[in-house]
């Protein structure tokens, strides 16, 4: 006899065993993305590009695990004295894009 539920009663138990060997922080991205997604009712470029890179990272490269890791408030902490760093008060935050030339 078939029985539908089954399969979830594996994916449940899969999603456990996941859940119970990362960070808790680690699918932050993705609940980042389904918020915004949500009250936008769209995806856009930058949605669908963190969706596709964040599980392309390979989490066995120890900066990559270490990133998931970590909370996304403790990320993005880091960018006021990493953007003072990196610019040393000499550029602006942010530089106009030059435009591409057209595709031929």
């Amino acid at each position: 006899m078939h029985c539908p539920l089954r399969p979830w009663g594996v994916l449940n138990s899969a999603r456990t065993d996941y859940l119970a060997g990362v960070s808790p922080h680690c699918d932050e991205v993705f609940h980042e993305v389904a918020q915004r997604t949500e009250r936008a009712g769209s995806l856009g470029k930058t949605d669908i590009a963190a969706l596709v890179v964040w599980k392309r990272l390979s989490a066995q490269t120890r900066w990559v695990s270490a990133l998931m890791s970590l909370p996304d408030a403790q990320v993005r902490a880091v960018k006021p004295p990493a953007q003072d760093a990196a610019s040393c008060g000499n550029y602006p935050a942010s530089v106009p894009a030059t435009p591409s030339p057209p595709l031929s």
